[in-house]
């Protein structure tokens, strides 16, 4: 692969990085704004006399809402996702403006991006080792 390959490379994965981040930064506020909503309405509806079996099923979505959240670490994958593309950017800047050597870039690429996928937000990890061992 050439220079101007692996800077496409580069650029490439950076913008599905960047595209990740988004779709998770979506789903995490989405489903907190929709989780706050309902809870809302469930007190409307309970206030108001509706059926109670309904009022009880608007009332369990919020919850489940936030454990769809919690689990899947919407937040945290979006802020991964964010360091990674960061870490990307900054490989094809070197290449490009800063006309290092390719093979001590992908070397550097391949070892933190290697680094950083243990620490990939998943159900195993807790959110303190996230935020601690992001640091960049």
């Amino acid at each position: 692969m050439n220079t101007e390959e692996y800077v496409k490379y580069l650029k490439e994965e950076s913008n599905k990085s960047k595209r990740r981040r988004q779709g998770n930064y979506f789903l995490a506020y989405s489903t907190l704004l929709a989780a706050v909503g309902l809870s809302f309405a469930a007190s409307t509806l309970g206030v108001m006399g509706w059926d109670e079996k309904f009022t009880a099923v608007v009332a369990a979505i919020p919850g489940f809402l936030y454990l769809l959240n919690s689990t899947f670490r919407f937040e945290a994958r979006a802020a991964w996702h964010r360091w990674k593309r960061r870490r990307l950017e900054r490989a094809w800047q070197d290449i490009e403006i800063a006309k290092k050597d390719v093979k001590n870039v992908y070397e550097g690429v391949v070892s933190d991006i290697a680094t950083h996928h243990n620490i990939f937000p998943s159900f195993g990890n807790d959110r303190q080792t996230l935020i601690a061992a992001q640091g960049d």
